[in-house]
């Protein structure tokens, strides 16, 4: 059961990894920033707010690929329904071929 609970799809591992990075970078960073002076305190804070953008876009593009991806899988499962209604509606005029020609 515990090998069950650590296993991780990619998704999962982005979103954790992208939640755990915010905190890092929200919590953690400031004596970073505020160790240097003038116009380098700005450019940490650029690099930082950089960085916590680029968590932000990692969520939410997991949730979009995975919204995208159900929508294309709904579709390919409905072309299989229809594909197998086709099949099913050709067997049976196979079958019924087959009896006309034995028929005669």
């Amino acid at each position: 059961m515990s090998s069950e609970l650590f296993q991780m799809s990619i998704e999962r591992f982005l979103v954790f990894g992208s939640v755990i990075a915010w905190c890092v970078l929200s919590y953690c960073t400031a004596f970073w920033v505020e160790s240097v002076d003038g116009y380098l305190v700005g450019n940490r804070r650029r690099v930082i707010a950089m960085w916590r953008i680029q968590c932000i876009l990692t969520v939410l593009n997991v949730f979009a690929y995975g919204q995208l991806m159900r929508w294309f899988d709904d579709d390919a499962a409905r072309e299989k329904v229809q594909d197998r209604r086709q099949m099913q509606n050709f067997s049976k005029w196979a079958k019924k071929r087959r009896q006309e020609r034995r028929s005669i």
